[in-house]
């Protein structure tokens, strides 16, 4: 139906030449007629009964353009089948402003992957690399684990030191106005994380559950709601409750907390844990090593077009 003939530019790069025969132009113009003419509203005609010529007259143009569209949307897929070129990109189309007699034609530009004759494989060389997991690879997990899974318990006439978790209601305010998110109930808090407003926590130091504490601080300059940056606020407070931190004492401890039978179980899912990352620690490394060694062994030259559009969606990530 559709002839295509193929033109190297240059290495890797191809025109294919599209002919479509005036039958199929006029089979798509038809088509596309009559859709025109089922929806068309003009005066002195009722919709669906105007005459062809009358269409035409009016929109000649709009069907030359949808007709095109049409016809390059159908062929496009079969014009690339035939010409037996494998694009590495998505082809340039282009339409040229002079068009035979009889039929239409198009053009694209494709663009190939270079052909590479592979090196001897087995002279590739490249380091092999083994990551193995020792027994301090293990013992750092739990002392994260010890450090990390604490436990807090609730004492109710403790003076809150630095490390017991408070609950607390405030409602902040600046200049005697509440803000928007300025209010919080039951708000755990940490002190000594650093979570909230610099000089926050430390206000709360020595306090016990049912104290009523005004904190005042200032919203840092580069503070991330703009409105609030760098202004005076205050905040009425009460603590709800302290809790005292409790840590694991030994590793059958830790292992309850974190839900293992016991240390053994514990450490045994960290090995296991950790030799799975090892394992594929080694292969990627192994892999990217051995990618290298076989790009360095192989020269080509891409296309410039295929690296023209690398770079733009690296520049767009």
């Amino acid at each position: 139906m559709i002839h295509t003939e193929v033109k190297t530019l240059a290495n890797n790069e191809h025109q294919v030449h599209v002919t479509v025969p005036q039958g199929e132009y006029d089979r798509v113009y038809t088509i596309q007629m009559n859709k025109l003419a089922s929806q068309a509203k003009l005066p002195g005609f009722r919709p669906g009964k105007t005459p062809a010529h009358v269409i035409k007259k009016q929109f000649g143009a709009k069907l030359h353009e949808d007709t095109i569209s049409e016809l390059i949307q159908a062929h496009y897929i079969t014009a690339i089948e035939s010409s037996g070129l494998n694009p590495a990109v998505q082809p340039i189309l282009d339409i040229p402003a002079t068009q035979p007699a009889e039929g239409f034609e198009f053009t694209m530009k494709v663009t190939t992957m270079p052909e590479v004759k592979l090196a001897d494989l087995s002279k590739l060389a490249f380091d092999k690399t083994t990551v193995n997991v020792e027994k301090e690879d293990v013992d750092q997990v739990i002392d994260r684990l010890m450090k990390s899974q604490v436990k807090f318990e609730i004492e109710a006439e403790r003076a809150a030191v630095i490390g017991d978790q408070l609950h607390i209601d405030f409602v902040g305010s600046i200049d005697g106005e509440e803000f928007a998110g300025g209010k919080g109930e039951d708000v755990p808090l940490v002190l000594g994380e650093g979570r909230f407003i610099p000089g926050f926590e430390e206000q709360l130091v020595g306090k016990k559950a049912g104290d009523d504490v005004m904190i005042d601080v200032t919203f840092p300059e580069n503070y991330q709601a703009a409105h609030l940056a760098g202004k005076a606020a205050s905040f009425a407070s009460n603590v709800k409750s302290v809790g005292k931190p409790i840590a694991a004492g030994n590793e059958d401890e830790l292992a309850a907390m974190v839900g293992f039978e016991n240390g053994v179980a514990l450490r045994e899912d960290a090995q296991k844990r950790l030799d799975e990352e090892a394992e594929q620690a080694s292969f990627s490394t192994t892999r990217d090593a051995a990618l290298d060694a076989l790009i360095a062994a192989n020269a080509m030259e891409l296309p410039e077009t295929l690296v023209l559009q690398d770079m733009q969606e690296t520049t767009k990530r």
